[in-house]
């Protein structure tokens, strides 16, 4: 199934800017009917065959270009219930990889050329979400520790406290993604998707983009969502112990009980550029525009830089030794060599420089109101008093450090 235009006969999609289904040929919008065809393998409007894989729910015609929806993967058992629909235009993608990259000298100059503005592709990525109760316990040592010096003695009072608490936590919409194709680690940093613009499902939004359903059921993916949940309940509880020097965790309990499982789309803008061998594919968050992946190397721009140098180090030397009169015959040789090892040290320091994935701090999926402290001790223990020779004790610290 496709939308036509009812006016010109050409594929609406859905733009993101506008927010509404629109015909790229005739600018009309909400013009579309719906046109059936009668072989799920077929392109409705050519009559091509159709590329789809295992999983595919929504397709680009090879021939036409058009976007083909599989109306039964999005139907029944695969019907998501929510979507968040692309909120970033194509155009708006590039303008975002071209900032990525714009203080890196060495991308190779083919990979911001416009006409690859057509390998990027959106693509929804199906998630299973999770909504959980979280009941914590959790016990420590903190410890408060003051120094102070007298003559040539460093003392160091150390009092120790009992810390309990004991907090229940509502998350909702903890989400991993049900795509194998998708790598876990590109998925987790392209994260947060914001909830502000999740929808009820309607496949409108899917025209124009590709698409494909969970790859398995919500129960193989959930270890994935449990273990992000009990990280965040942890940040949580140890966020709500203030005040010690150090603190060292003695009893976690979490308790999860799952709730609600909710399957969903979100979008990701993808362009796949191959460099020489290798394929460097770029992600960026369909909704929030954030970029994770590897920039390709361009190291024959990097030789070509480290031999101007080398080239003018070369010069400079000859011009030097011509002027203190001695043969520059004798030298070149040794120069040339020195040279070419510049050129090399200048492409491998240069190398080191070049970023790989994105890393960012773990997403945290609960809100500050949806948590409640039960329970909160700090029972002091002890307190005790250590003495040190200050001169034996800096010692000790140049020898560790």
């Amino acid at each position: 199934m496709l939308y036509a235009c009812r006016n010109c006969g050409g594929n609406v999609v859905y733009d993101p800017r506008r927010k509404k289904l629109v015909c790229p040929y005739c600018d009309s919008e909400e013009s579309q009917e719906r046109k059936m065809g009668e072989d799920m393998n077929v392109c409705p409007s050519c009559n091509g065959r159709l590329k789809l894989g295992t999983y595919t729910s929504a397709t680009k015609c090879p021939y036409c270009g058009n976007y083909v929806i599989q109306e039964q993967r999005m139907q029944g058992d695969y019907e998501p219930q929510l979507i968040i629909p692309f909120q970033i235009a194509k155009s708006d993608v590039w303008e975002l990889i071209a900032k990525e990259v714009e203080d890196r000298k060495y991308v190779p100059a083919s990979f911001l050329d416009e006409k690859n503005l057509k390998m990027i592709e959106g693509s929804y990525v199906p998630f299973w979400t999770y909504d959980y109760d979280v009941h914590y316990e959790y016990e420590a040592i903190g410890r408060k520790i003051r120094t102070w010096t007298k003559g040539r003695s460093l003392f160091t009072e150390t009092s120790e406290y009992r810390v309990v608490r004991e907090m229940d936590m509502e998350f909702e919409l903890i989400p991993a993604d049900a795509s194998r194709a998708m790598p876990n680690d590109v998925m987790d940093l392209i994260e947060p998707y914001t909830y502000a613009d999740l929808q009820d499902f309607d496949m409108k939004y899917i025209s124009g983009f590709l698409s494909e359903y969970y790859n398995d059921n919500a129960m193989m993916f959930e270890p994935r969502a449990a273990s992000r949940t009990k990280k965040d309940a942890k940040a949580i509880v140890e966020n709500s112990v203030q005040g010690y020097t150090l603190v060292t965790p003695m009893k976690e309990r979490p308790q999860l009980v799952r709730k609600q499982i909710r399957y969903a789309l979100f979008p990701v803008w993808i362009y796949r550029y191959r460099y020489g061998s290798k394929e460097y594919p770029l992600y960026v968050n369909g909704q929030t525009g954030k970029v994770v992946g590897e920039i390709p190397f361009d190291y024959g721009k990097a030789y070509k830089q480290g031999a101007l140098w080398g080239l003018l180090f070369f010069v400079l030397s000859c011009l030097g030794l011509k002027a203190m009169g001695i043969p520059v015959w004798l030298s070149v040789l040794p120069l040339l060599v020195i040279g070419l090892g510049i050129m090399f040290v200048f492409a491998l320091l240069a190398s080191m420089t070049k970023k790989g994935k994105k890393t960012v701090n773990a997403t945290t999926y609960v809100d500050g109101g949806n948590s409640k402290l039960l329970r909160q001790e700090d029972s002091f223990i002890r307190t005790y008093v250590t003495e040190h020779n200050i001169k034996k004790y800096k010692n000790l610290l140049k020898t560790l450090t």
